[in-house]
């Protein structure tokens, strides 16, 4: 009797293992962070999932508010545990996950064709704010006009920009050089906490005093 008994207890604990065992599954945390103008549903912060449990994540940029001059908030890409530029990713939890939704803005400066008279210059003006982070300038032009159908493009500082106009010492954050056709890709440094600060994208036909230039060109702001 006493042996039945203790082969019965035996069972009975095995299952009860068994029962805990399932009850008490592993769970794992996910972190999820935004960088930039956006959020993610789930939303930002932590909590706690199931082993083996699939996460689908979406990224929402945020809406603009200068929509109308052309700036919009994107998702440039995904960091941590999960990477690419989708704006839906999953993730399975077989550990505990971190990811950061990183969303950037852009702003079409110019998108067009512009006249640059002799002699003159045609100047795009640019202003940054310290919320603007990693910030870059990039843009393409093709010159026609004149025996060379050629412009010359230079990215300066404000400082800069007044040094060159007035004839004295400055140093170009791009220079092209008397080219046709040519693109540009430049970091503009983040103003310090509470300032701002100015650039110029400008297109120099000073040095043609007849020809009058014709570009097409494209100046696009980035920032995150």
């Amino acid at each position: 009797m006493k042996k039945w008994t203790l082969v019965l207890m035996a069972v009975l604990l095995v299952l009860s293992a068994a029962i805990v065992g399932g009850c008490s599954k592993k769970k794992y945390s996910l972190t999820i962070t935004v960088n930039g103008q956006g959020t993610t549903t789930p939303g930002a912060g932590d909590r706690t999932y199931n082993a083996g449990t699939v996460v689908t994540i979406d990224a929402i940029p945020a809406a603009s508010d200068n929509e109308s001059l052309g700036e919009t908030w994107n998702l440039d890409h995904w960091s941590g545990d999960v990477t690419g530029t989708d704006t839906t990713v999953s993730i399975t939890m077989d550990g505990d996950k971190s990811l950061t939704a990183n969303f950037s803005a852009s702003l079409s400066l110019l998108n067009a064709g512009i006249t640059v008279h002799a002699g003159e210059i045609y100047d795009v003006p640019i202003h940054l704010h310290d919320i603007m982070h990693i910030v870059t300038l990039s843009g393409s032009f093709t010159a026609s006009g004149g025996s060379g159908n050629d412009i010359e493009v230079f990215v300066l500082s404000q400082a800069d920009f007044t040094n060159w106009q007035n004839g004295h010492s400055y140093s170009a954050l791009y220079s092209s050089g008397r080219v046709t056709t040519a693109t540009f890709n430049v970091s503009l440094p983040t103003p310090s906490v509470g300032q701002t600060s100015d650039y110029h994208v400008v297109y120099s036909n000073t040095f043609s005093w007849i020809s009058t230039k014709q570009v097409n060109t494209t100046v696009d702001l980035n920032w995150s």
